[in-house]
């Protein structure tokens, strides 16, 4: 029996000298393990031959083989397998660029969301964090009661016969609520005994506007105009015979002004600010600066002139006035001058920077 070492047929004829499948010239020792030998050192030779050449186009296909006795990877498998390990690696580098880029992707998409989320609660008008401090509120017109002001402050220059350094200056319109409020009953029933005339159709002969100032805790006065000059000839000369020395409120004509307080001691500093023998508060830089920003449609002005004063004793002055619901709106802000401005029937606080 042969075996044709080419194709590996099996030859049943020992004496044939050519195999019958492929023609091949059979050689004389022609036994299987001699075959297997042979087949190997062919193989051998032809993975050689790739390694030297390294050119897959020139040379044939390589054959996939394994060492018979110790069942190691071929030449071929190896090759494969670094291909493959290379494949991988770019594979992975691949997957951690887009994992990353997707990450950068999520993180830009969630802050995007986040402003546009919160651009639109401010144009609803959330408020988020004090960004910048308020200039101005909307107040309703019921915190003035019946009688609404009407007349602009400042036009009549009262600040000029006050004496610098008091605690709190204001102007404002209502001149018969101020009074009702500061004075006592026995206060008024004086002043209606002394003018021989009832308060509310004495008041008929003044000005409806007043500034009201204090001093320090113990003094202060009221500032108005008269309506005409019968006032001091008929009104006020009915008072200067019926004063009485003790009495806790004094009247007092002061230049062109009509001043009532509860102390001669200031009543004297005012008339000392009207002569220009004592500076008036006129002359104090901070407070004019004030006086020039505000509006001209303002109704009410205040002046503090302490900060202590403003964040202790403020509201008092507020209720006289009957202004005490504006506190919570004003309270905690920069409130050291601030105006109530008139717009047709709307009324709002003006914070003067």
């Amino acid at each position: 029996m042969k075996i044709c070492p080419k194709c590996s047929t099996v030859i049943q004829n020992p004496e044939a000298q050519f195999c019958y499948n492929c023609g091949f010239r059979l050689p004389e020792e022609t036994t299987k393990k001699a075959v297997e030998n042979r087949e190997v050192e062919n193989k051998k030779e032809i993975v050689q031959n790739i390694e030297k050449e390294g050119n897959p186009k020139t040379t044939k296909p390589p054959v996939e083989i394994r060492s018979i006795a110790k069942n190691e990877p071929t030449t071929t498998e190896r090759i494969i397998s670094k291909s493959a390990s290379g494949k991988n690696n770019v594979s992975k580098k691949w997957f951690n660029f887009i994992l990353g880029a997707n990450i950068l992707a999520a993180s830009f998409l969630l802050v995007s969301i986040g402003l546009f989320f919160r651009s639109t609660q401010n144009k609803k008008g959330v408020n988020l964090s004090p960004i910048t401090e308020i200039n101005s509120l909307e107040v309703n017109a019921v915190i003035f009661g019946e009688e609404k002001p009407e007349n602009f402050v400042l036009t009549e220059e009262f600040y000029n016969v006050v004496p610098q350094q008091p605690l709190f200056y204001m102007e404002g319109s209502g001149l018969q609520n101020l009074l009702t409020n500061v004075l006592s009953k026995e206060d008024i029933q004086y002043i209606e005994e002394t003018y021989k005339t009832p308060l509310n159709e004495l008041l008929t002969f003044t000005s409806n506007q007043f500034a009201y100032v204090k001093q320090d805790n113990e003094k202060w006065a009221v500032i108005t105009l008269p309506a005409s000059v019968d006032f001091f000839e008929r009104a006020f000369s009915n008072y200067q015979k019926n004063k009485k020395e003790d009495a806790k409120i004094i009247t007092a004509r002061i230049d062109k002004y009509l001043v009532f307080s509860n102390s001669k001691e200031y009543l004297n500093d005012i008339r000392s600010s009207s002569d220009k023998t004592l500076l008036a508060i006129n002359k104090d830089s901070r407070f004019t600066a004030k006086v020039s920003k505000t509006p001209k449609n303002a109704v009410f002005f205040s002046y503090i002139f302490s900060d202590t004063y403003a964040r202790e004793s403020f509201l008092d002055d507020l209720r006289l006035v009957n202004l005490e619901n504006i506190y919570p709106d004003i309270k905690g802000s920069n409130f050291k001058a601030f105006a109530i401005t008139k717009n047709e029937n709307k009324f709002e606080i003006v914070f003067l920077d």
